[in-house]
């Protein structure tokens, strides 16, 4: 149970404390569960949800519970999707902009007690007693939802009522929470604009080779998928997974003559394409920011290898960085699944221990054993990204 905060000074603490975590949280999911847990705890309450608004209903998230309840009717609850109108919760919040602090649910003084709201119907066997309930809303997104608590607890650590000082207490911090949500929505809707951006700049630069974009997803899924099986960070696996878009972003300087040619290319026009490496460098450099940093690196490294005798400069071992021996993997193993002008695809069995055979030579033996682990993940990706 969270322990009981008795005295102004510690909730003053932790509201401290608490701007300090919601600025630090970019996760959306987890930033649900830290208003949450935050506002259980500063109102001593022993259950808490937000009832997030998505049009005209209102979706349960992050809901926590010290109460003992039933699982089932927890995972019901969850799935939930409750209509806003006048005779809910969600209703009588959002749609009459207004705070309930109610000290007993079960005999509210007029109308229906709250217990038969559409929120409540799965904990009709529960103990509920107090509730506070207050609008998440902002100026320029209006009403995200509602932040709901419920049953206090006293400093004795009894059920009561939640007193006025702790509703307007949690008045002042539920603004906090709707900014810190509102902070990470943007910063997520950018975050994708710019990954958006990167997606159809690598279209431009593929788009004679493969008008669809269908070898730019898959060879971007893998390399997601490589990274995380080797246990980057989750923040790197995804920054390689969206630079991993541009691996091919020099061949942009590359005549069509060479690039669609559908047999083998002649040396001097072997050397010609070898330049797309550098050319992508070129195009990339110079960035300030990690994911261009992350693209330029494989950019000029997928086609290095494990032994030295790739390009275009003869790295070998860890001097490739390893985004590019991710990619060089994802790379190969795609273009040996699918058919180029100047050839057929190759099985899927026989694409697996080509890659096995290439270890140490080609390629990392690292990323193999991780692309061994999780084959089928890339058999599943072949089979969905067609065109």
């Amino acid at each position: 149970m969270n322990e009981v905060i008795d005295s102004q000074y510690q909730r003053y603490h932790r509201l401290a404390q608490m701007g300090a975590l919601l600025a630090g949280e970019q996760h959306l999911p987890r930033l649900y569960d830290l208003i949450v847990s935050e506002a259980m705890a500063l109102a001593n309450a022993r259950m808490g949800t937000i009832l997030l608004r998505e049009g005209d209903t209102l979706t349960p998230i992050a809901t926590r519970t010290e109460v003992s309840i039933d699982p089932e009717s927890m995972r019901s609850f969850s799935r939930e999707r409750f209509p806003l109108q006048r005779e809910s919760l969600g209703g009588q919040v959002l749609l009459e902009d207004k705070i309930l602090n109610l000290a007993d649910i079960r005999t509210l003084p007029e109308g229906s007690p709250a217990i038969l709201w559409p929120e409540f119907a799965h904990f009709k066997a529960y103990e509920f007693r107090s509730l506070l309930a207050l609008p998440l809303k902002t100026p320029q997104s209006g009403y995200m939802g509602v932040l709901v608590l419920l049953n206090a607890l006293d400093t004795f650590g009894d059920a009561g009522a939640f007193e006025p000082q702790i509703e307007d207490m949690m008045t002042m911090v539920s603004t906090q929470f709707a900014l810190a949500i509102q902070n990470v929505r943007w910063t997520r809707q950018l975050h994708q604009a710019y990954q958006d951006t990167l997606y159809r700049l690598s279209l431009v630069a593929k788009y004679r080779e493969d008008p669809s974009g269908a070898q730019i997803r898959r060879v971007s899924h893998y390399s997601g998928l490589l990274a995380s099986a080797l246990g980057l960070p989750e923040d790197k696996v995804e920054k390689i997974r969206v630079a991993s878009a541009l691996y091919d972003i020099g061949k942009l300087g590359i005549p069509e003559a060479i690039l669609l040619k559908p047999g083998r290319l002649t040396p001097e026009e072997f050397e010609r394409m070898k330049q797309h490496t550098t050319v992508g460098a070129v195009i990339l450099g110079g960035s300030q920011t990690e994911i261009l940093q992350i693209a330029e690196r494989i950019a000029v490294g997928h086609h290095e290898k494990f032994d030295g005798t790739g390009y275009p400069y003869g790295q070998s071992g860890m001097e490739i960085p390893i985004e590019g021996r991710i990619v060089a993997v994802a790379e190969v193993f795609d273009a040996l699944t699918t058919a180029r002008p100047y050839k057929q695809p190759m099985s899927f069995e026989k694409a697996v221990d080509t890659i096995r055979e290439e270890a140490g030579k080609h390629f990392d033996p690292a990323v193999v054993q991780a692309f061994l682990g999780i084959q089928s993940e890339f058999e599943k990706t072949l089979q969905v990204i067609k065109v």
